[in-house]
């Protein structure tokens, strides 16, 4: 009787609780991130012609779609920044400090936002995807 009857007072405080807040509207939209950053001195040579590569082809900024911002800062010698949007509503920075810098920041779908910054003698790629 005594867990019957607790179990009906919970319940009651919470529909109460329930009914009483306010209604708020669900959102959907996101963005999931991946950082690659090669350890072994191979593994950011390879990076760095490919990078290479894709800057000699496409440009070191490169927007598709509407309302993209994008900033590149490089302070220092023998460095490659790469930024790529492509869709709508991105954000994104990449400063590089110091020298032998290289990295692309690659931006997908909708709406992400990302910065990046190196300061020596660092490689890598940040790849984003965002949706509303």
């Amino acid at each position: 009787m005594k867990r019957t009857i607790k179990t009906l007072v919970a319940a009651t405080i919470a529909a109460t609780a329930m009914a009483a807040a306010p209604a708020v509207p669900a959102y959907a939209g996101g963005q999931i991130s991946i950082s690659i950053n090669p350890q072994k001195q191979e593994h950011k040579d390879a990076m760095k012609l490919g990078l290479g590569i894709l800057s000699a082809v496409k440009g070191n900024v490169t927007q598709n779609g509407n309302g993209n911002s994008a900033g590149l800062g490089q302070n220092g010698s023998n460095n490659n920044g790469v930024i790529i949007q492509d869709g709508n509503g991105h954000t994104g920075t990449l400063v590089q400090n110091g020298n032998n810098n290289d990295h692309l920041l690659l931006q997908l779908g909708e709406g992400t936002n990302g910065h990046v910054g190196q300061n020596g003698n660092e490689t890598g790629a940040t790849i984003q995807f965002g949706w509303k």
